[in-house]
């Protein structure tokens, strides 16, 4: 009989970036129907949760318009900001968002956020997905992302996409990893991400 593989490498720097990441995921995680209810403000709307379809859903449906959806980011790094966040994102072009929209130009986090929502645009067949960053102290700052014609995917170029790109997002929605694969359950109550 073979000896156990080793473990995986690790030290201290390792531990210190898993911990971060798991509270990151968790703050996002708690601060989501706060965020959802700020989104909706902002917005003149009253939200509901969005159905699970195809392993991922958006956060949030306007209600009496289902082709309207929201995805809010809570992002960790800004949870003690205190400014303005559309003063924030003007100060620099490689920041998230740049002059009322996705900076998928100069920003990768922007890209995957961009592809997530065209992504969720095409699933649902959706006119509009509001684009929402919440922080406490901040407010939330919002913008539309549209279907974009040049942006196209056939189904398995759209199914690698989401396992490269949003796996990790579907599965901090879902709570649990199971191979990429959903049951059709989401944890998604105002408490997932």
């Amino acid at each position: 009989m073979d000896p156990p593989p080793p473990p995986p490498p690790s030290g201290p720097r390792t531990h210190i970036k898993k911990k971060r990441e798991r509270r990151a995921m968790a703050d996002g995680r708690a601060d989501e129907k706060r965020a959802l209810a700020a989104v909706a403000q902002h917005l003149g709307v009253t939200l509901e949760r969005a159905t699970p379809m195809k392993r991922c859903a958006p956060d949030g449906v306007v209600v009496g318009d289902p082709s309207a959806l929201v995805e809010v980011k809570c992002p960790y790094s800004l949870m003690q900001y205190r400014g303005s966040l559309e003063k924030y994102y003007s100060q620099s072009c490689t920041r998230l968002l740049w002059k009322g929209t996705l900076n998928t130009l100069r920003n990768k986090w922007a890209r995957l956020y961009y592809r997530q929502c065209q992504l969720y645009l095409q699933q649902r067949d959706a006119r509009v997905v509001y684009f929402g960053v919440w922080t406490p102290f901040a407010g939330c700052v919002v913008v539309p992302v549209y279907p974009d014609t040049s942006w196209r995917l056939d189904q398995s170029a759209t199914s690698s996409a989401m396992d490269m790109d949003i796996k990790s997002s579907c599965e901090e929605k879902r709570g649990d990893s199971q191979d990429g694969k959903s049951d059709g359950t989401t944890t998604h109550d105002g408490t997932g991400r």
